[in-house]
């Protein structure tokens, strides 16, 4: 079975040339980072992205705008789903904490950074799949690319899409092996909530009535030693704040509403790090697309044939 990107819904089957351009227009001040578009989104027209899983038959049509500024790359995205999923959370059962069934809902976007990813233009994320037992990377030492990875309950509720990196060099992260590493920081981003000797979530809400999938690190407070909880209370797996750094470089921020996802981005066109890409105006660039539906690692799809293109109009 050949397994995509992210183990991921992968993009559709060859698409004309027309209809796989993704033309950006300049603006001269961008969109407010809301998921609540604003007018300056009607200067342009969307193209549309047919993406199919493998497991189960999940499909999705993806609606998606990019603009532009002298500084600055937007991209507006807006996909069906039935559900916002945001489960990642830990329950008390009345005798002790269990993980509750269940993710996230995401959005990923692969670029390659320097247009060196061998048969990317004309394959897609299908180049850098991997068979099972294997790790997703790229082919060949250079071969690097700049991942956009937005999760609804992770990285949304503090306006953030993870900024990560794809390389051929093995990492290991929990059980799972990979060429995706995260960029650098220097502070934030989500951390776990589980302390493995206590057998319990490590942090609370300071108002220790609350119960929910979201808190954030500055709400944060500890257990008290005689903390007794009541059943059903719910704790989020990880602590939430924005990261300071490379991995914090894309800002982002999703609404869900009536089954539909509003996902609007934003990044520099030249961050000033070496491990994103750098978006020349005069040149088109290269990308694959993914989402989950309440989806984990172990859930992959079936990448096609082709790549998207941005042009800068």
């Amino acid at each position: 079975m050949v397994l995509a990107f992210f183990g991921l819904i992968a993009l559709a089957a060859t698409v004309p040339a027309a209809e796989n351009e993704l033309k950006a227009m300049k603006v001269d001040k961008g969109p407010a980072i809301d998921g609540k578009p604003d007018k300056v989104w009607n200067k342009v027209r969307p193209i549309k992205m047919e993406l199919i899983e493998g497991k189960d038959g999940f499909n999705v049509t993806t609606s998606v705008k990019a603009l532009y500024t002298d500084t600055d790359l937007y991209l507006l995205f807006r996909w069906k789903d039935a559900t916002e999923s945001i489960n990642r959370v830990y329950e008390f059962d009345g005798s002790q904490w269990v993980k509750r069934e269940g993710n996230e809902d995401r959005l990923g976007i692969l670029w390659d950074v320097n247009g060196n990813i061998k048969e990317f233009k004309t394959k897609g994320c299908a180049i850098l799949c991997h068979e099972d037992g294997k790790y997703m990377k790229t082919n060949a030492p250079g071969e690097r690319g700049d991942v956009w990875h937005w999760k609804a309950q992770r990285s949304n509720p503090v306006g953030y899409a993870d900024d990560q990196l794809l390389t051929d060099i093995k990492k290991t992260k929990g059980h799972e092996e990979t060429g995706r590493v995260s960029d650098k920081k220097t502070g934030g981003s989500y951390s776990k909530n589980w302390d493995k000797e206590a057998k319990l979530p490590k942090f609370s809400f300071k108002d220790n009535t609350k119960s929910g999938p979201i808190l954030l690190k500055a709400e944060t407070a500890t257990f008290s030693k005689d903390a007794t909880f009541k059943k059903g209370t719910i704790l989020p797996r990880e602590v939430l704040a924005k990261p300071v750094g490379s991995r914090g470089d894309i800002e982002a921020k999703g609404i869900w509403k009536k089954g539909t996802w509003t996902l609007e981005m934003k990044r520099a066109l030249n961050t000033g790090h070496d491990d994103d890409v750098r978006f020349d105006l005069s040149k088109a660039y290269y990308f694959g697309m993914s989402i989950f539906d309440n989806g984990d690692a172990k859930e992959h799809a079936i990448a096609k044939e082709t790549a998207y293109k941005l042009i800068f109009k």
